[in-house]
């Protein structure tokens, strides 16, 4: 029987929290996730080292991640938590009573019997009539405790079994001090900032592979146009106002290609679309969005763009591409080769650029008159350049743009690369 190959594909998103009026996070789930999950999952593999992954991060959570770390960003409950216990009134002890148990009872509260206790104090109602009456239970040493078992309880297994302070909390259990409370928080932080250089590093020895998804985490095709969504619901509902920003969403591509590369230093592997939605129209946006081709060996096309004036139709051209870098240059691709069929250029309407693509555009109608070149791929053989992982050839797209002569104006001066 033959093996079967199975792909992970971990995806590490949360939504963007932040209100960027007040500059704060109104839910804390990115710092809790950040010192339970997001760190771990990609730590635990040093112990399997057969073991390859891929790994899917979403830009705006690795912002948030940032924004904690290098930023000082706060949440209203962690700025409840901060807020020394003998100084809260009475909404600040109802919202701690509320939303201080927001964790897996059974995993995560059950199995501290200081921590449980509060809980089975407080009851398991959070209506207002029964918050309110349970507040007459607590007192400051509890909600000082409290504070510090949600903030604590979130850890990973990693550092709870680890970590001195953690390891010592835990054994602890109650009567906690403002002090160590604080110490809590700073360990928060150091930890969130082992999150992406960890990722970065597997993914620079080739362990784990890396993809992103469209920045702020859309629904792409609707972004696009929202009348995709009849594609797949013909009879669907939808807005009066239709809105189709084709511009919005490469804009979003864009971006997370450009954060991503400023993170990690290198362009991710892929993409996987927002929800796992897709449609067709968006997979030329993807496709041009530059992301690393497979084989883990980086393609970039920037530096290859070349100005040039068309000689009319007819006219056959040939671009190749060669590799360079610190050591030397590689060999030549092989050649692309295409020739400007004879298609009139609307009045008014300039030369348009796409990738692999060439099109000129009918004013009037809106639709596509001709592509002139087809997409075909360059392979830049092996040669001296810097490669990553295992791949012996690294393919790129060419995109290339290819003014039409107008009758009236002669050649147009475009770009081609």
């Amino acid at each position: 029987m033959k093996p079967l190959h199975v792909a992970f594909v971990w995806h590490m998103h949360q939504p963007y929290y932040k209100d960027d009026v007040t500059g704060s996070y109104i839910l804390p789930w990115v710092r809790m996730h950040g010192i339970k999950d997001y760190y771990d999952m990609p730590a635990l593999l040093t112990d399997f080292p057969d073991i390859h992954q891929t790994f899917n991060l979403v830009p705006s959570l690795l912002k948030q991640i940032q924004d904690y770390v290098e930023d000082g960003a706060t949440d209203k409950f962690l700025s409840l938590t901060l807020k020394p216990a003998a100084e809260l009134d009475r909404e600040d002890k109802l919202f701690l009573l509320k939303n201080s148990f927001m964790a897996n009872w059974d995993t995560m509260i059950k199995p501290y019997p200081a921590y449980w206790q509060l809980l089975d104090r407080r009851g398991y109602s959070v209506s207002p009539n029964d918050l309110q009456n349970a507040i007459r239970y607590y007192t400051p040493q509890d909600y000082l405790d409290l504070q510090v078992w949600f903030n604590l309880t979130w850890f990973d297994p990693l550092f709870k079994n680890n970590d001195p302070l953690i390891k010592g909390l835990i054994q602890k259990g109650s009567g906690f001090t403002e002090n160590e409370k604080v110490l809590l928080i700073q360990k928060q932080r150091e930890v969130m900032a082992l999150i992406i250089p960890e990722y970065r590093k597997l993914a620079e020895v080739g362990r784990i592979e890396l993809t992103t998804t469209p920045f702020y985490h859309p629904i792409l095709p609707l972004l696009y146009d929202t009348d995709l969504a009849k594609v797949a619901t013909p009879d669907i509902h939808l807005p009066a106002n239709r809105f189709a920003h084709p511009e919005d969403a490469r804009a979003q591509l864009d971006r997370a290609v450009e954060y991503h590369e400023k993170l990690f230093g290198s362009r991710p592997a892929g993409m996987w679309p927002a929800e796992g939605s897709v449609a067709e129209e968006i997979i030329p946006l993807i496709a041009d969005a530059g992301t690393a081709s497979p084989g883990r060996a980086p393609c970039a096309t920037s530096g290859l763009g070349r100005t040039m004036s068309t000689r009319g139709s007819g006219t056959t051209y040939s671009f190749t591409v060669r590799a360079t870098n610190s050591v030397g240059q590689g060999p030549a691709s092989n050649a692309l080769s295409a020739t400007p069929a004879t298609v009139p250029e609307p009045a008014g309407m300039p030369a348009v650029a796409a990738s692999a693509r060439i099109r000129a555009a009918q004013a009037a109608s809106g639709r596509w008159a001709g592509s002139l070149f087809r997409r075909a791929p360059i392979t830049v053989p092996s040669g001296p350049a810097d490669r990553v992982g295992g791949g012996s050839e690294c393919t790129m797209l060419a995109s290339t743009a290819i003014g039409l002569p107008s009758p009236s104006k002669g050649p147009r001066p475009s770009t081609a690369a």
